[in-house]
């Protein structure tokens, strides 16, 4: 059972989150029917702003048949890894109850077990808890995996807890029947397995709660199994022990149980405080302490606390309040423990000043306190000085009170031995000093307080300060700034140890009392403060023995729009900075000018990106004596300040801040002139075009000074924004730009002084530049300083690693290599830019592809490069005229080579749908590249046909890459033939819309008459779409039109959707001047005539006629022996004299021998032929279908059936031959029953004459039976010697499967065939190799010549079959006497296998291969004609093996 749990929730956890998923409403039901092992998921969403913490979701699934499981997840589907949710209960109906959601979207899918039919419903509602009664039991029962809740209202204000320091909550179960009950209880909501704050543990069954929050409190019992059971809640008094001063306690404490104390501390003395001590005696165990004032602690609630695990806790609380103190002792797992409260007094003496007091022991954790009363006024500060001998003290001070290390006024907890407090100018009256001795040791120390006058040092705006400061002391300075400023700086400079500033408006600083600060160990500080005014005083502190420089800055400022492009008068004075911000987000220049109208004094105007510098740090700056100006020319998108400063006062002025825009100019005939004065700008700008080129040099030429060159597409190059640039001393910056962006690009010169240039821009396609290397060539050349050099090796295979090695015969030359794109210096897959004199690259199982090297000249260098890779290109011979159809892919190479062998014109042309041709280059003898070829094709060439006169005879390779897109699918083909160009032969008539051409597409219709004039090897092509249910009849004749004799013929070859190549779908030759052609059933589409001269030294003029016409619906199209007539109600046949059928497809007369008979049958059709068993005789026939119609050889299949007429599953004899004749032998039949004969087209409708003669006395007959015996007796033999070196039992069925399929050679053999001597085979192997390959020898001899030389193949035939008959009988005489009986089977049969070859040696090899298969595929009847033994030795012969 365990078992098959597993199984079932594995199964459930399975579930198919690609389901469908459907949305379904609160109180929805929803039916569904589930295949096996379907799912249906659905959403369900509660609506509203709904409360989840006491919400119930309720999923009920009622099966009405099959088996299920349910899984649900918030905000996700449920996958086998990961669910909120599940019942894969066996029973028919399962439930899922949600308490308290953790989310309002839920998802619930069903898994089908097997087929299964169910009813889901889904709701979701607020649970409302029974209410129960302090102290008051309640029963209940539930069912399993379900809860119920109760809930309890806390309120300290009732009277009858009211009294008490503390409550406690107590829940309790009893009266439980079941298992595996479990009780929660929580605060927030309803109590469940995932959200609770107290859950019941063990066996007990029970809560309890320590001091609880003030409201309703919730409790939740949840049964894993059905079960009764009694819940109690009581609200209970915690009343604790009540510890007198220094009492000591000692108990035993079990884990997480609660001990609680009471502690009355009462005001005795002005200065006390309470020690609590806590300790585990016990070895092991942790106990922790928590102390409250007025009421019991808990976890939540507490004054003080201490959890660690220390066997020693001491709590001291510094002046506590008087009254009731609780103090909670918590196990936290078993342990004894002892705890004792002490409410110890402190005394406190008098401190004069400058008076010495020294405590030798203080203990730890104890204070020592000391009043100070100051006298004066505020013109003085305290400072208490402590030298430490022990120990750790901690000062602390505090006006009017004593202070703890809670409260005080100023605090120094230094672990340093000597350390000063100062508090400045402190309040006239009583000062508490408290030392607190910190840590675990006592602590020995000599305490001094004295108070003397402070004074701080008046500055002004701009002016610089310097001094020392000892550590741990002050120096202070003030400032009177007046009316509001827009910001108060302050330079604080660290020249020696470590200074800190601090500022505070309008009183001393102090540490602890600063309105703003700088501690940083920076050797230059700024502080800034903003809206600053009136008095300020700043106070430097030493953190260790310093000296320090400190200057105060003041910044007055007008808002940018109330100055932008406006004049502004105002005045400054030293030490301060007149201030302007501006905004730059466009392409502007900014521009600043000063006019000093005040006399002999100074001013300065600056530009900074850094707030309102002064001088620290500006990207251009002037004096105004008395103008000044500042030009940004391209300053960057970000926000710029304009200052004015002075060393003097009261300096009047004008400003004026322009934004202007940039002058840009143009560069045209892409070059031009130029100069630029120091630190200023020039910007220039130049258009690249779409399919422009793919390289762009930038050439700067330094005339005078030192112009540095910045490039940058589609936005002004600045310091940070650019392309590339060159801020080289060199005199020629170059800067190349691969593969460039189309648009506007621009170039910004930037004068590093004041300078003279040139630019020069130079567009070149980067293929011209690639030299393709071989694998294995090195090549060495010479490169000037920031110029490339690139090459191309192709990688033809992924199996061998790709090698470059460059060496550095002199300079710095870096290498870099991508794949299908050329590399620069921002784009490469690999480099080397080391320094080393051999690079090395090795690129593991590289991509197939052109991959690109680029050696960079980093200075003036000379290199040597070689890689080493497969780049053995596959290249593909073409045909003349043939189409091509490829799909050319990015970057891999497709080579192809044309041998151009007459003709003096070469043509190239190209089909594609896609906007782009790839690159294709010709080259003559050998593999074109990028840059070594005679002839290209691409996109830029806006053509998709290239012309080549005066083509030389040989080899040519065409090599096809893209560049542009992935992949790109075209078609093409090359023709060669004569030369049609009307400027050099007025005469050539072939194109009258080109001047130069070869071939001439014209669109036409299906019914049209189409002339045309044509020379030497031009050729015109037809194109007509077909879109009716006629026939198609073609009509093509020509004349001479100079009336001269000549071999001059033309051709016209048709073709079905695609045009006509070296094997069209039909072809006549109209060697005397006329042919046509009829098409009884063509198909819907495009069809292509080609018109062809084949080179005729004559002008010709070519008439075509196309013309459709309707043969009517009539069946088999009246087998072209009738005429189809139309009625009112169908089509039908009137046939010819003789024929008859429905479909004129029954020679009724039937045929005698020397009937020549013509027919057509259409595609799938087939024509019926009777032979009269009387007209027949008693000699063979031999029947011969001839297929006349052009080019569909192997279309034609010839039955014969003896008895009732064939079909195309029943018959005796077959043939499938490819060739255009297809014949058999037909013999007498003893029944006195005609034999039929069927000539069927299985695609494509053909005409065709068969003609009847007689197979005896012929000489073909005799040479037919000479191959027959000769051909019998080799595979007699073969099959023989097989049978006796191999026994392997079969099945029909097998014989069967590897007859038919044509590339199995394997032998098949009877295991009861006697034929099983060993020695035979070995004896008669080389016999039967010698046999076998004369016959073969004799029949191509025979179908070659057939036509020829009849007598001389007949001859040749009959004396090679004679011999190979004798050694076939030497076989058989051989074989032992066990034998005699298949020997004698054996030589009964000879002539009935012989016949059944006979038609099969009258055609090609391809002839007998299915003649083989007829027998195969009906192996009972070979089985029942030459017996088991023969059928296994004509299944060797025939096996289709390069030997038979």
């Amino acid at each position: 059972m365990k078992k098959l749990f597993l199984i079932v929730i594995f199964s459930v956890l399975c579930l198919l989150c690609s389901s469908q998923i459907i949305e379904i409403s609160n109180g929805a039901t929803v039916s569904n029917t589930l295949n096996e092992r379907d799912n249906a998921c659905y959403h369900y969403l509660i609506q509203g702003e709904a409360e989840l913490t006491m919400r119930e979701i309720t999923i009920i699934l009622a099966a009405e048949s099959g088996s299920q499981a349910i899984a649900a997840k918030a905000n996700s589907l449920p996958n086998e890894h990961n669910y909120d949710y599940m019942d894969a209960s066996p029973e028919p109906n399962h439930s899922i109850n949600i308490y308290r959601p953790r989310s309002p979207s839920w998802y619930i899918c069903v898994h089908a077990f097997r087929q299964s039919s169910y009813v889901l419903r889904i709701s979701d509602y607020l649970v409302s808890p029974q209410e129960i009664l302090n102290n008051t039991a309640t029963s209940g029962n539930l069912g399993k995996n379900l809860m119920s809740f109760y809930q309890i209202n806390v309120n300290y204000s009732d009277p009858s807890i009211s009294s008490f320091p503390g409550i406690k909550l107590l829940a309790t179960l009893s009266g439980i029947s079941g298992d595996n009950v479990v009780l929660y209880a929580d605060q927030a909501g309803l109590p469940t397995k995932s959200f609770h704050s107290y859950e019941s543990s063990g066996q007990s069954r029970k809560i309890e709660i320590h001091s609880p929050y003030e409201d309703i409190w919730y409790f939740g019992v949840l049964v894993h199994d059905t079960s009764d059971y009694t819940l109690t809640v009581s609200i209970l008094p915690i009343i604790p022990s009540t510890l007198s001063n220094e009492q000591d306690f000692t108990s035993l404490i079990m884990s997480t149980q609660w001990m609680y104390f009471r502690f009355v501390v009462v005001a005795s003395t002005p200065l006390y405080h309470l020690e609590i001590d806590l300790v585990r005696t016990s070895q092991s165990g942790d106990v922790d302490l928590f102390v409250r004032r007025g009421a019991i602690p808990s976890f939540a609630i507490s004054d003080y606390r201490d959890l660690s695990t220390t066997e020693r806790t001491r709590m001291i609380i510094d002046l506590p309040q008087p009254g009731d103190w609780y103090i909670g002792v918590y196990g936290f797992s078993l342990a004894t423990f002892s705890l004792k409260i002490t409410q110890q007094s402190d005394e406190v003496n008098r401190m004069e000043a400058n008076s010495i007091y020294t405590i030798t022991e203080q203990n730890a954790g104890s204070w020592n306190y000391y009043l100070y009363k100051i006298e004066n006024s505020n013109s003085e500060y305290l400072a208490i000085e402590i030298n430490v001998t022990i120990g750790d003290p901690d000062l602390y001070i505090r006006f009017n009170a004593p202070p703890t290390r809670a409260n005080y006024d100023l605090q120094e907890v230094s672990t340093s031995k000597n350390f000063v407090l100062r508090y400045f100018q402190p309040q006239k009256g009583d000062w508490y000093v408290g030392i607190f001795c910190f840590g675990n040791i006592k602590c020995s120390y000599i305490v001094e307080a004295y108070t003397t006058s402070v004074q701080a040092t008046a500055i002004t705006a701009g002016q610089r300060v310097s001094g020392t400061v000892r550590q741990d002391s002050w120096l202070f300075y003030s400032i009177d700034i007046g009316a509001p400023v827009f910001q108060f700086s302050l330079i604080l400079e660290q020249i020696v140890g470590d200074p800190d500033l601090y500022v505070a408006y309008n009183r001393f600083p102090q540490k602890t009392q600063a309105d703003y600060f700088e501690l940083s160990s920076a050797n230059t500080a700024e502080l800034n403060i903003p809206n600053a005014n009136a008095t300020w005083y700043m106070g430097i502190y030493g953190y260790s023995n310093s000296e320090f420089g400190l200057t105060v800055r003041i910044i007055r400022a007008e808002p940018a729009v109330a100055i932008l492009n406006s004049l502004y008068s105002g005045s400054i004075s030293k030490g301060e900075i007149f201030c302007v911000s501006v905004d730059i987000n466009r392409d502007v220049s900014l521009s600043a000018i000063v006019t000093r109208i005040s006399t002999g004094k100074e001013l300065k105007v600056q530009i900074s990106k850094e707030f309102c510098s002064n001088g620290y740090s500006y990207d251009a700056q002037s004096n105004a004596d008395p103008r000044g100006e500042i030009l940004i020319d391209r300053p960057s998108y970000e926000k710029y300040y304009v200052s004015l400063s002075t060393i003097n006062d009261n300096v009047q002025y004008e400003l004026t801040v322009n934004t202007p825009a940039i002058q840009i100019i143009p560069i045209v005939n892409n070059m031009l002139s130029g100069s630029v004065t120091y630190k200023h700008w020039k910007f220039y700008s130049f258009n690249v075009v779409a399919n422009g080129a793919n390289n762009v040099t930038i050439i700067l030429q330094q005339l005078q000074g030192d112009p540095d060159i910045y490039v940058n597409p589609g936005k002004l190059p600045s310091y940070t924004e650019l392309y590339d640039y060159d801020v080289s001393v060199s005199e020629y910056s170059v800067i190349q730009i691969l593969y460039p962006q189309v648009g506007i690009w621009y170039i910004g010169i930037y004068g590093a002084t004041d300078c003279t240039f040139t630019i020069t821009i130079l567009e070149s396609d980067i293929n011209s530049n690639i030299e393709y290397i071989r694998s294995g060539q090195i090549v060495s050349d010479r490169l000037l300083a920031h110029n490339w050099r690139y090459f191309e090796c192709y990688a033809a295979s992924s199996n061998e690693d790709l090698k470059i090695q460059m060496t550095a015969i002199q300079g710095d030359p870096d290498v870099y290599v991508s794949y299908a794109l050329v590399p620069d210096n921002r784009r490469a897959d690999y480099k080397n830019i080391t320094t080393e004199y051999v690079s090395e690259i090795n690129i593991k199982n590289p991509t197939i592809g052109s991959w690109y090297i680029g050696i960079y000249g980093f200075g003036e260098c000379y290199f040597s490069i070689k890689c080493t890779v497969d780049d053995q290109r596959q290249i593909k011979n073409l045909v003349n005229g043939k189409m091509e159809a490829i799909i050319v892919k990015k970057n891999i190479w497709q080579d192809f080579m044309i041998d151009v062998n007459y003709g003096t014109l070469f043509t190239l042309s190209v089909i594609t749908t896609s906007p782009n041709l790839p690159n294709m280059y010709i080259r003559r003898k050998e593999l074109a590249n990028v840059r070594d070829y005679d002839y290209t094709l691409d996109s830029k060439t806006n053509s998709n046909r290239l012309l080549i006169e005066s083509v030389n005879y040989d080899k040519y390779y065409i090599s096809i890459k893209s560049n542009l897109q992935d992949t790109i699918n075209i078609a093409f083909y090359f023709f060669f033939g004569g030369i049609c160009n009307a400027q050099s032969n007025p005469d050539c008539k072939c194109d009258p819309q080109s001047s130069s051409c070869n071939t001439q597409i014209i669109k036409t219709t299906q019914n049209s008459i189409n002339k045309g004039l044509l020379q030497y090897s031009c050729s015109v092509l037809l194109k007509f779409d077909y879109i009716s249910n006629n026939a198609l009849r073609f009509d093509f004749d020509y004349n001479k039109l100079n009336g001269q004799p000549s071999t001059d013929r033309m051709d016209f070859a048709i073709n079905y959707l695609e045009q006509p190549s070296k094997k069209p779908d039909y072809f006549l030759s109209a060697t005397d001047e006329e042919a046509s052609l009829t098409l009884y059933d063509p198909k819907f589409g495009s069809w292509w005539i080609s018109v062809n001269t084949h080179g005729a030294t004559n002008l010709l003029e070519y008439t075509a006629l196309i013309d459709s016409f309707d043969y009517g619906n009539c069946p088999n199209a009246c087998s072209g022996h009738g005429e189809c007539q139309k009625s009112s109600l169908n089509h039908y046949c009137i046939c010819e004299n003789g024929f008859s059928g429905s479909d004129c497809s029954i020679y009724a007369a039937g045929l005698k021998t020397g009937a020549i008979v013509t027919g057509h049958a259409i595609s799938g059709g087939a024509n019926y032929w009777k032979i009269d068993p009387i007209a027949q005789g008693k000699s063979n026939l031999l029947i011969q279908a001839n297929l006349t119609s052009p080019l569909l050889a192997g279309n034609l299949v010839l039955y014969s059936h003896i008895g009732d007429s064939p079909s195309l599953s029943t018959w005796d004899q077959m043939n499938t031959s490819s060739s255009r004749i297809h014949e058999f032998i037909i013999k007498p039949n003893k029944n006195n029953v005609p034999t039929w004969i069927v000539i069927h087209a299985p695609s494509s409708s053909i005409d065709y004459v068969m003609e009847i003669s007689s197979a005896s006395g012929t000489s073909k007959t005799a040479m037919v039976i000479g191959i027959i015996f000769g051909l019998f007796a080799v595979a007699a033999v073969v099959a023989v010697s097989i049978i006796f070196y191999k026994r392997r039992a079969s099945t029909a069925t097998e014989l069967t499967y590897n007859r038919l399929s044509q590339d199995d050679s394997t032998s098949i053999v009877d295991t009861e065939s006697p034929f099983n001597d060993s020695n035979e085979i070995k004896s008669t192997d080389s016999n039967v190799n010698d046999a076998t390959s004369k016959v073969n020898d004799n029949s191509l001899n025979f179908t070659n010549n057939f036509n020829n030389s009849n007598d001389t193949t007949n001859t040749n035939t009959n004396t090679n079959t004679n011999n190979e008959s004798s050694k076939f009988k030497r076989r058989i005489e051989d074989f032992d006497t066990q034998s005699d009986n298949k020997k004698l089977r054996i030589s009964n049969n000879l002539n009935d296998f012989s016949y059944n070859l006979n038609d099969s040696l009258n055609t090609s090899s391809s002839t007998l291969y299915n003649q083989r298969y007829r027998l195969i595929k009906n192996p009972n009847q070979v089985r029942k004609s030459i017996g088991v033994e023969m059928y296994h030795i004509y299944s060797k012969c025939w096996s289709p093996t390069k030997k038979n």
